[in-house]
């Protein structure tokens, strides 16, 4: 109910246009999506019960759900490797 009545900030034009067309209410000017709860339902029983992550080897897999456990000490990444160019640098804001 809060993300239908009080809404959530999405600071991507591409995101909220998507969002629009899925029927939920969207103010361009402040980003400011509304989703109704019939869609969030819809949405999260069609998502999958695990998901895996791999390293950019392909080798080492981490798994979400289900009744694994994971230890994550810092989630905040403050440099990325550059998928494009494999250089290592400073997290970008989304447009």
């Amino acid at each position: 109910m809060i993300l239908e009545k009080r809404g959530v900030m999405i600071k991507n034009s591409q995101a909220l246009n998507l969002l629009k067309d899925f029927g939920c209410k969207v103010d361009f000017d402040e980003k400011i999506a509304h989703i109704p709860q019939h869609l969030v339902k819809d949405c999260t029983s069609k998502a999958p019960s695990i998901i895996k992550l791999y390293g950019r080897d392909g080798r080492h897999e981490l798994i979400i759900g289900e009744n694994h456990t994971n230890f994550n000490p810092g989630s905040t990444a403050v440099y990325f490797i550059d998928h494009e160019t494999d250089e290592i640098r400073k997290p970008r804001a989304c447009n």
